[in-house]
């Protein structure tokens, strides 16, 4: 599982990533929120279940 897939899965506030500035990190903020929220309560447990 990656970093992404956890963030998701899990309903982290971020997901772990590293930024190379402050606008990468503010963008990957956003991304992680709207994946969030556009994705199914069923996907998240199959993203869960990733090793």
């Amino acid at each position: 599982m990656g970093n992404y897939d956890d963030g998701i899965g899990y309903q982290r506030f971020i997901c772990g990533c590293d930024y190379k500035d402050a606008t990468a990190e503010a963008l990957g903020h956003e991304s992680i929120i709207w994946t969030k929220n556009h994705t199914s309560e069923e996907n998240k447990e199959f993203l869960r279940k990733l090793p």
